[in-house]
């Protein structure tokens, strides 16, 4: 997620990420019928040091 002219967005809502999902604590987990591509949230991995 990134913020800029277009307001907060990220490569699903490159015009900005509706307001639905951005102030309601939605879970992007799942591909909307409105956003481009499939990107989804995923949680970070643990960076594991060996």
């Amino acid at each position: 997620m990134r913020a800029g002219k277009a307001g907060v967005y990220c490569s699903a809502y490159p015009d900005g990420i509706p307001a639905r999902i951005r102030t309601r604590g939605f879970v992007h987990d799942q591909v909307e019928p409105d956003q481009v591509g499939t990107d989804v949230f995923e949680p970070m991995k643990e960076e594991v040091e060996v």
